[in-house]
């Protein structure tokens, strides 16, 4: 795995609780993230995700955007409202064709469930997108959530690896990563 991927792993395994979150160097949330995200993960056994809206911030803290914009394409946004699914559905309608759960900070999931999803892939197109391989496998025959209040912030700005990822010598190993993904 690279080495975002390898330390998600290595967090996991020494986790001991039975709910994992991955909070990212420079991302922060709202103080009820983890208290609203959790009261609906732990009254199903079959949700193994649950995520929420994210807003984009600025170096300086600043709210520039939402993630709702990444879904727009979609003929029905369902992302504007909170909504349950079967994780097979999800797939099919929405990961299949891009990455919906862009923010890793925003997801909250079951530890138990990491034992059925198998490593990910060390190949190097999947440097920016291991987390949407991870995703899938996570919420295969099993359900999801989405909350569409903005609880956590992503931070986004010059120097953050997702800025710098798309920088036009890299915008080839994005796409060769997304068609890569749409194969796998």
């Amino acid at each position: 795995l690279f080495r975002s991927f390898s330390q998600w792993r290595k967090g996991i395994e020494r986790a001991n609780g039975a709910y994992i979150w991955i909070a990212e160097s420079d991302d922060f949330c709202e103080p009820v993230f983890l208290e609203q995200q959790l009261s609906v993960i732990q009254k199903d056994d079959r949700i193994s995700l649950a995520f929420c809206q994210s807003s984009k911030v600025n170096q300086y803290n600043n709210v520039i955007d939402t993630w709702l914009n990444h879904t727009m394409d979609f003929k029905k946004n369902i992302f504007k409202d909170d909504f349950f699914m079967d994780g097979n559905e999800f797939i099919e309608k929405y990961l299949i064709h891009k990455n919906v759960i862009p923010n890793a900070s925003g997801v909250i999931f079951k530890k138990e469930r990491c034992m059925h999803v198998g490593s990910i892939d060390s190949d190097h197109l999947l440097k920016y997108n291991g987390d949407w391989l991870f995703y899938i496998k996570l919420i295969a025959n099993q359900k999801i959530f989405f909350n569409s209040k903005s609880l956590n912030y992503f931070r986004y700005h010059q120097h953050s690896i997702i800025a710098k990822a798309h920088t036009s010598q890299k915008i080839q190993t994005l796409v060769d990563g997304e068609i890569y993904m749409r194969k796998k």
